[in-house]
């Protein structure tokens, strides 16, 4: 007679074993460091973005990331940023950002630009950030042009806010990352510029309450992303954070370092939803579950 501990423990371990390969395996299938592609474009007033949404959005082969709410410092950190940054201008005018937004201070704190780290893969966003959760879901519709995205955001421990600029608000506030057979999207950003001005906090979920957004995307925007007729298959992830999104390219001239400050009261949001896949089938793209039901189907019916 078996020891009922003994088998118990076992299988414990053989689950434990399971899991920690079918992470393993998840990792060693995609292979790179994920780019994150805007859905949509900007308006000029926060208050068109909701008719916005309604329209057919299409992918941007325009790598970005979030900027970083502000980092307070002491007036001695703050004069060396400020030196930094004249330095690497050689001489001109210092941005109205870095010069002007930087002079307040914060019970003498100083406010500067900070970065949010970009993300060398998926497993470094987290799934949940201070009780915030982001889903994704796709399906087809009738129209085999257009694909329909359905993105929740689930607040369970605090409210969360977007932020809002007058003349440049995103239009979705989540940004994307495509693997094609296994391989990430990526795109070069060689510059980027754009016109604000005041930016402020708005409540975009309230605490305990979820948000939904149910989105038409272009699916030749994908191709155009993906720019291989031959790949079979895309698997795509969400992120949120709750500052905008802008261009992304590495080194110091990077945009995110030369963008508006912007405090937040908590510390900042940075989730990442669960991964779909879609498969490529009769020139269509296609919710993969969907093909596989399709095909269990016909093989039933011979």
């Amino acid at each position: 007679m078996r020891n009922p501990i003994t088998h118990l423990c076992h299988g414990l371990l053989l689950g434990i074993l399971c899991l920690s390969h079918s992470i393993l395996a998840a990792d060693a299938g995609l292979r790179g460091q994920p780019f994150w592609f805007p859905l949509g474009e900007e308006v000029y007033h926060e208050g068109d973005v909701d008719e916005a949404e309604k329209e057919v959005l299409s992918f941007r082969a325009e790598p970005r990331w979030f900027l970083a709410a502000s980092k307070l410092v002491s007036k001695k950190e703050y004069e060396a940023c400020v030196r930094g940054v004249e330095e690497k201008k050689r001489g001109q005018r210092v941005k109205s950002e870095v010069s002007s937004s930087l002079l307040e201070s914060h019970g003498g704190k100083f406010e500067i630009p900070d970065a949010l780290p970009f993300p060398k893969r998926l497993e470094e966003i987290p799934k949940e950030d201070q009780g915030v959760t982001l889903k994704i879901g796709v399906a087809n519709t009738r129209d085999p042009k257009i694909l329909m995205l359905k993105l929740t955001l689930g607040a369970s421990k605090r409210a969360v806010i977007r932020e809002v600029e007058h003349r440049w608000n995103n239009v979705v506030p989540f940004l994307f990352s495509i693997f094609a057979d296994g391989y990430a999207v990526k795109r070069e950003l060689t510059s980027f510029g754009k016109e604000g001005a005041l930016n402020y906090p708005i409540t975009l979920v309230e605490r305990g309450g979820q948000r939904t957004w149910e989105l038409k995307v272009e699916a030749a925007s994908i191709d155009a992303l993906v720019a291989n007729s031959e790949v079979r298959k895309i698997q795509l992830t969400a992120c949120f954070s709750e500052r905008q999104h802008v261009g992304y390219f590495d080194g110091d001239d990077n945009p995110i370092l030369h963008m508006e400050t912007l405090t937040l009261e908590h510390p900042q949001i940075l989730t990442r939803s669960n991964t779909v896949s879609l498969v490529r089938s009769n020139g269509r793209w296609r919710v993969e579950d969907s093909v596989a039901k399709k095909l269990r189907g016909k093989g039933a019916s011979k």
